[in-house]
């Protein structure tokens, strides 16, 4: 049976989200908001009580807006029914890339998500590095780990909230 997640993954040189040397208020208050609103989150991870405000560890290399569409027609694509061999059909319904990372609301079986996931991740990672070769080269573009937390329900309701924020 298929579920709504609601999916980030960062850049290298970004700590993650469950990291609390990080700076990820604006996607925890994100969270707050869900609750207010009562949207159940099941969370695979837990949020840090508080965050250190020092989101990166190494020099990153954001990405500026011509990477940004690139991305963007790249996920639209691998995710298409007839897209990638794996990663193919993934249900998007909402497609965030931000400077430092990239964050989705899809519909997906919980047994094949990581998969479907890791596979999105691993061939962004090696299409960045084709037509980006100076900047990134396939290794290290990603940081380790993907965020995943489970819409439980009113998805329509939250993909509002996640939008708004």
């Amino acid at each position: 049976m298929k579920e709504n997640y609601h999916i980030i993954w960062n850049i290298f040189g970004v700590y993650p989200l469950w990291d609390e040397r990080g700076d990820w208020d604006e996607i925890k208050e994100k969270y707050f908001i869900l609750k207010e609103n009562k949207v159940k989150i099941e969370l695979e991870k837990e949020f840090p009580k508080n965050y250190k405000k020092n989101n990166v560890f190494l020099e990153v290399k954001e990405f500026n807006d011509d990477q940004k569409a690139f991305l963007k027609r790249q996920i639209n694509d691998l995710t298409k029914i007839n897209g990638d061999r794996i990663s193919g059909g993934l249900e998007i319904f909402y497609l965030n890339i931000e400077k430092t990372y990239i964050e989705l609301i899809i519909r997906e079986e919980r047994n094949i998500l990581k998969q479907k996931i890791s596979r999105l991740k691993s061939r962004l990672g090696a299409l960045l590095s084709f037509e980006y070769s100076p900047i990134f080269n396939g290794k290290n573009t990603w940081g380790k780990g993907i965020w995943i937390s489970k819409i439980c329900n009113n998805q329509n309701k939250a993909i509002q909230i996640i939008k708004r924020c």
